[in-house]
């Protein structure tokens, strides 16, 4: 009983994260949490097809940026991985992620590259953005950073998708 217990509460934990991650940032596509490789997969989707140039530049500057952060973080990341693919009429940017170092300021970091880069035709859905407000933002904020540290200290062993439909976030067991 006690199994059950401690299984349900973590993976309200980890529901949380996700959900919390995709309130937060509506620019985030979808996110999944792999607790084999402790890791957590951002997709970001884009509204057309992007030069091969465009993206290759993009992803090359994202991968530096993270790793140029966590050196100034003082840590050396286990898992960091960024790929796009261009799947006609729309292209998807991917960032896999490893629990123990990812932080709530890099996750903020990525948002913040890649409205620079691709922000005029990266998917968001508008009414999200537009209904947070600022108490909002920091409350969720704070609940991603204390999940993500709450997540590093426990063995899960569910995966979880989360995407968002119509204004409402969706989360499945995979």
């Amino acid at each position: 009983m006690n199994i059950t217990t401690k299984q349900n509460e973590e993976m309200k934990g980890t529901t949380g994260l996700l959900v919390s991650i995709l309130a937060r940032y509506p620019e985030v596509g979808t996110v999944t949490y792999d607790p084999l490789k402790r890791i957590i997969k951002f997709s970001f989707l884009l509204q057309e097809e992007v030069e091969i140039k465009r993206m290759e530049a993009c992803t090359s500057l994202m991968q530096e940026a993270l790793l140029t952060f966590h050196k100034l973080e003082y840590r050396q990341p286990d898992v960091l991985f960024v790929k796009y693919e261009n799947n006609v009429p729309l292209a998807s940017l991917y960032i896999h992620r490893d629990v123990e170092s990812l932080s709530l300021h890099e996750i903020a970091l990525i948002v913040e590259l890649l409205k620079q880069q691709v922000g005029s035709i990266c998917f968001l859905e508008k009414e999200l953005n537009d209904t947070l407000h600022e108490d909002e933002i920091l409350w969720q904020e704070e609940m991603i950073s204390s999940l993500l540290e709450d997540l590093r200290g426990i063995e899960s062993t569910q995966s979880l998708y989360a995407f968002r439909e119509e204004g409402r976030v969706m989360v499945f067991n995979c």
